[in-house]
């Protein structure tokens, strides 16, 4: 008799340190930026022979981590251990950026990272980016330094130091990424913009 009470009393136990464990650690969730797909091409009938090359994103080592970042007061910064990025975030911006570009200019010479060096009609863009993410007053913020070259590096076209945001009406981690690609998207439009400004001069 004693047995068997030991014996239900060990199966218990088990049960109850499996649960224990199996519900202490949440399950994480993954996000990605994505493209406006609002976006209809705007074209001013010079911008089809040029080319765009877009070259790699920089990011402060803090926002190459995957867990997703907020700012909090005296300049601290919070790492969200269950909040992440599905993918590099400099790659995630990158391709967002290509797709909001090619539905804003029309042509299909969109380049990364390399592109033919001696064709004139091509605009390098070159992007860093400061902070991205959630403000301690519920803002999301984009702070970017981009410059628009000529292919060959040689002709500063444009140099342009922007910050863009967007109040977020819920901490919702999925809120908060929609918010992030719309600064993308905006971001996107004043490149857009100047590309096109400068594709009337070729």
């Amino acid at each position: 008799m004693h047995t068997r009470i030991n014996f239900v009393f060990l199966i218990a136990s088990l049960i109850l340190i499996a649960g224990i464990y199996g519900c202490g650690t949440p399950a994480s969730n993954f996000f990605i930026l994505t493209p406006d797909n609002d976006y209809e091409p705007r074209s001013t009938g010079t911008e089809s022979h040029i080319g765009i090359g877009i070259g790699n994103i920089e990011l402060p080592d803090y926002l190459r981590k995957p867990q997703i970042v907020t700012y909090s007061k005296n300049n601290e910064i919070t790492f969200d251990e269950y909040n992440r990025w599905a993918e590099p975030l400099d790659e995630n911006i990158t391709r967002i950026l290509t797709e909001n570009l090619a539905a804003m200019i029309p042509t299909n010479n969109i380049y990364l990272f390399m592109w033919p060096k001696e064709d004139p009609n091509i605009f390098q863009i070159s992007i860093s980016i400061d902070r991205f993410g959630l403000l301690p007053d519920s803002n999301v913020v984009l702070n970017t330094r981009w410059s628009i070259t000529g292919s060959n590096k040689k002709s500063l076209l444009l140099t342009e130091k922007s910050e863009y945001k967007e109040k977020a009406v819920s901490l919702d981690y999925g809120h908060i990424s929609s918010i992030m690609s719309n600064l993308i998207g905006k971001l996107s439009e004043d490149i857009a913009s100047e590309i096109k400004r400068q594709a009337e001069k070729i």
